[in-house]
């Protein structure tokens, strides 16, 4: 059988009608539903790109792939937490632009309480350099997705395992740091041995 091709125009109005149902139903402010659109957008570009056959998969699209379907889970949480509301508060570390180290409470199943912990909208960051520090692979980084927009002073820490002095991209804004559960984005088991582990690994930061 013949696979099924569609056209791009198509492929938007799909996901402009799936997206506009989704901020109609669970009743999405204006920077909630740009949010919701902003990813879609993403996730249209690859549906177009690999399902209708314009360009193959190779590992590095994988990989984006896997960082796009970690979003839309994520956003899926985001979704359920304006219907059933939020959850216990978890412990995790913070580091700030001005390289304070702190541990703070932060309700997971609340996206408006990870807002208040970075200042704004975010995104997740998951790179080999952290697996590699931390000796943790569901280890993540949440950082502010609009600072670079905001001109907010770069993020130390934050670059060093990004990997910034490598490829020129900064994280800037303040970041917390939460870990993959399965389907879940929860706390950290110690993150008063996180802490100490930056504290005492890194070079310029103090403790808040």
């Amino acid at each position: 059988m013949e696979e099924k091709k569609f056209t791009l125009e198509e492929l938007d109005a799909y996901m402009g009608i799936a997206s506009y149902y989704v901020a109609k139903e669970h009743r999405l402010n204006d920077e909630e539903a740009s949010a919701l659109a902003s990813l879609a957008g993403d996730i249209r570009n690859y549906i177009f790109d690999h399902v209708t056959g314009k360009k193959p998969f190779d590992q590095t699209d994988l990989d984006v792939f896997f960082d796009i379907k970690k979003k839309t889970e994520f956003v899926m949480k985001m979704l359920e937490a304006l219907i059933i509301g939020g959850g216990a508060a978890m412990k995790t570390v913070k580091v700030t632009t001005k390289n304070v180290v702190s541990i703070i409470d932060v309700d997971f199943d609340n996206y408006k309480d990870i807002q208040r912990a970075i200042g704004g909208r975010f995104e997740i960051v998951h790179t080999e350099r952290m697996r590699a520090v931390f000796g943790d692979g569901d280890l993540i980084m949440i950082v502010d997705e609009s600072g670079l927009l905001k001109q907010f002073p770069e993020n130390m820490l934050g670059c060093v395992l990004y990997g910034t002095y490598e490829h020129g991209q900064p994280i800037v804004g303040d970041l917390i740091f939460a870990r993959i559960q399965g389907e879940d984005i929860v706390g950290l088991d110690d993150p008063e041995r996180m802490k100490w582990t930056i504290l005492n690994g890194f070079v310029g930061l103090k403790e808040g």
